[in-house]
């Protein structure tokens, strides 16, 4: 029965889902079709008959009772389907379900059967090749569906088919660009391989992959990546990744989106990072493990300094101790300072020749490295230093704890050591943006004179400066030291039992200084 779907009125009559194997299957074998509403869509068989539409249809009498039920179809390309046609198909349908009910469904019944009454072992024997080869078939099916998908990837320059793509483009992507003079009047979806030959009059969503050959007439929403051969007439809303390569300057100006704050006054400078150690070594396993301190310390080094005590204790000083360190420190990757300490000179038992090894072998010690760094000695003690990197001051005075020394001694030393700060001090006092001082010892009484006219002139000149030293063996950081706002003053831990200490000074943050005892190092060689 032919059935006009467009002009039927269906009333009360809905339309209903139901599996079309179910239906079809009910239909073959009793012709009858049970609790199914007046029209059903059947799409899969509707396929398979070449049709635009199937329909099962149910007709009832006034009393609500089953009168008849018929096939109906659409077919809106004029091409007819018989009834004969029909019936074919229904009776394949037939022949199927009954050899299904006759021969297939007892041998499955009686296989299961069978199977849950079997050995264990047995079950295993059988089942453990369907798995692998269920596996298989799986693995097999999804690498051509994935090698399929990456070719056709590829094939499309790795831009994906989307569903719209499918359906409004043609059967295979092009991959050269329109020989049309005419842009097209709405954006592609995705960028050309190739420049177009005249510039669209709708910007495209995404920037293309080449520059265009002639500038567009109107901005782009999003900067492109590679610089166009030709100025625009118009200036670009945020700036671009790289310079233009055309030898002609724009005609406007970039006008950003998103301006500075306030116009930079001065350029970003990078910070400086230096690493202090002290107190070491104390014993030939000490001496090993500064050799792997020295050689794990992290690139971002730009010098290194010992704040003294390279040996142990008092008593006689041999000038071999003294050779060792110097083997062991000019192992060093980066350049490295070194101050006394009261070990290595006043505790010895013999304190001018100690005086004699120390000044041979560690008097400008850094100049056994190539640098850069614009080093200066006071010239009545030369263990006195000073260098003025990225407006930061360092100096290193000979300031030592201990008992050793006559009290005269003691006097002209730090009256040098005065002299020498406050004159590099004075010469940078312009410049200098910060301000570190490298000693051995911690403040005692002995130093107090010392201490208190060099804080005072800390305090007035600002900045913000650090005096970092060893001798105490223990991490120790004091904030407004001798009384002064500006002024650190830092003990580091012992080298035998730490890394030496990261020091970084950034000048533009709220606190210059930062210290760091654990961070990543350099690991050892195999063969170490």
């Amino acid at each position: 029965v032919e059935f006009d779907a467009n002009n039927y009125k269906g009333g009360d009559n809905v339309w209903g889902d139901i599996s079309d194997m179910d239906i079809l299957d009910n239909f073959a074998e009793r012709n009858v079709v049970e609790n199914v509403n007046s029209t059903t869509h059947l799409a899969s068989t509707a396929d398979a008959l070449d049709l635009d539409y199937l329909f099962l249809h149910k007709s009832d009498d006034a009393n609500g009772d089953n009168k008849s039920t018929s096939i109906g179809y659409v077919q809106e390309n004029s091409a007819d389907v018989s009834e004969q046609s029909v019936e074919r198909l229904l009776s394949r349908r037939k022949n199927i379900c009954g050899t299904y009910y006759s021969f297939v469904k007892p041998m499955f019944v009686s296989f299961i059967s069978w199977f849950n009454q079997a050995p264990v072992l047995l079950k295993l024997i059988i089942t453990c090749p369907c798995v692998v080869l269920t596996g298989a078939f799986l693995f097999v099916t999804f690498s051509t569906a994935l090698s399929s998908t990456t070719k056709m990837v590829r094939e499309n320059r790795g831009g994906l088919i989307s569903m719209g793509d499918a359906l409004f483009s043609t059967d295979t992507p092009t991959f050269q660009p329109s020989e049309s003079i005419i842009p097209t009047s709405s954006p592609s979806l995705n960028p050309s391989a190739s420049p177009s030959k005249a510039p669209a009059e709708i910007p495209s969503i995404s920037p293309s992959y080449y520059p265009t050959s002639q500038p567009s007439s109107s901005p782009s929403n999003i900067p492109s990546q590679v610089p166009s051969l030709v100025p625009t007439q118009i200036p670009s809303m945020s700036p671009s990744s790289f310079p233009s390569i055309s030898n002609f300057p724009t005609s406007g100006p970039t006008i950003s989106s998103r301006p500075s704050n306030s116009p930079s006054s001065s350029p970003t400078h990078a910070a400086i990072i230096f690493y202090v150690l002290g107190d070491v070594p104390y014993s030939t396993q000490e001496e090993s493990r500064l050799y792997a301190q020295l050689y794990q310390v992290p690139e971002d080094a730009q010098f290194l300094v010992h704040v003294g005590d390279i040996r142990q204790g008092k008593g006689k000083c041999k000038e071999k101790e003294f050779e060792n360190v110097k083997n062991i420190l000019q192992s060093s990757e980066y350049p490295m300072f070194i101050v006394p300490g009261d070990n290595d000179i006043i505790d010895c038992s013999n304190v001018s020749e100690a005086k004699k090894y120390w000044d041979k072998r560690f008097i400008a010690f850094e100049n056994n490295w190539q640098h850069s760094l614009p080093v200066q000695r006071q010239t009545v003690r030369q263990e006195n230093f000073s260098f003025f990197l990225e407006d930061v001051l360092f100096i290193g005075l000979n300031i030592i704890g201990g008992d050793g020394y006559t009290a005269e001694e003691w006097t002209i030393r730090l009256d040098d050591n005065l002299d020498w700060a406050l004159e590099k001090m004075d010469e940078f006092c312009d410049s200098m943006v910060g301000l570190v001082i490298f000693g051995h010892g911690r403040p005692i009484s002995r130093h107090n004179t010392f201490f208190m006219q060099l804080s005072e002139e800390i305090e007035s000149v600002g900045v913000p400066s650090l005096y970092i030293h060893g001798d105490g063996h223990q991490w120790k950081l004091k904030k407004d030291s001798f009384g002064v706002e500006n002024l650190l003053r830092v003990q580091v831990d012992r080298g035998g039992i730490a890394a030496p200490l990261k020091v970084k000074f950034q000048r533009d943050a709220d606190s210059p200084f930062e210290f760091f005892r654990d961070y990543p190092m350099r690991s050892l060689p195999p063969t170490w």
